[in-house]
């Protein structure tokens, strides 16, 4: 098992969404969407005279018939990432589009020009979902026994901080299948901004989360914040261990700005 119990574990799994709430949002998947493209930045001063330009990331979702799964209705999540020191990232997450909204696989891959430098595979057999992680050159296989994970508990966490009941200084905490560690963690949501916006003659809410969580290698505490719409979309999120901020930006401009 992981380093959260099973008790406390079940019980926060049961912060989840409700099967209208993900039918809304995969309903509206077109086959072929197009992707959210966001620069990433560093905040550091001397950081910034190195690397003006970091790199950037695409994230898209969308729904599919899957071969690989028997030819289910699939909602897939991907992500996509170049970096400055040469290390790109794949991601994709998989879930039935369908009740009851099963987790079905993940892949997680860091690599450079050479080699992969660390991976993680997380799927279900038998009913017990099994991590595979290569990392540090080392493979470790994990079984986290028959404990289920749907798409209903990977959009809660956007679905309430975005919700219009929402107010400054409200935290909630949720359960995250970590598909880089291949383990469950516990994440607790707080809710430090919102404001009020106009784009397009429509009045948008715009709502900052910060996201903080226990690192399992480490022990250590880590963080990030987000800010998204109402619509639940990433508007930018930060990485301050890192030094780093991502923005939303169009495709054309991320580009531009690609190192080669």
């Amino acid at each position: 098992m992981t380093l959260l119990d099973t008790t406390l574990l079940t019980s926060l799994l049961q912060n989840q969404v409700s099967n209208e709430a993900v039918e809304k949002i995969i309903s509206d998947r077109k086959e072929k969407p197009d992707a959210a493209w966001y620069g990433m930045y560093f905040t550091d001063p001397e950081l910034v005279k190195e690397f003006p330009n970091p790199g950037f990331m695409t994230l898209k979702d969308r729904t599919f018939k899957s071969k690989k799964f028997n030819n289910k209705l699939v909602y897939v999540f991907e992500c996509y990432g170049e970096f400055t020191d040469e290390n790109y990232l794949n991601f994709n997450l998989y879930y039935e589009a369908k009740k009851p909204y099963n987790f079905l696989e993940s892949d997680y891959v860091l690599k450079n020009k050479k080699k992969v430098i660390e991976s993680t595979n997380i799927y279900y057999d038998n009913q017990e979902l099994i991590s595979n992680i290569f990392k540090d050159k080392n493979k470790t296989k994990i079984n986290q026994e028959n404990i289920s994970y749907s798409l209903n508990n990977f959009l809660a966490p956007d679905i309430w901080a975005n919700c219009q009941d929402r107010k400054v200084g409200d935290q909630k905490e949720f359960i995250d299948l970590d598909h880089e560690t291949g383990q469950y963690k516990k994440e607790t949501r707080a809710i430090i901004d919102i404001k009020h916006t106009f784009a397009n003659g429509r009045k948008d809410r715009l709502t900052k989360t910060l996201v903080h969580s226990i690192d399992e290698d480490s022990g250590e505490p880590t963080s990030y914040e987000s800010l998204s719409n109402s619509k639940c979309e990433l508007l930018s999120f930060s990485l301050p261990e890192m030094a780093c901020v991502a923005r939303l930006e169009n495709k054309e401009r991320v580009l531009s700005k690609k190192i080669n």
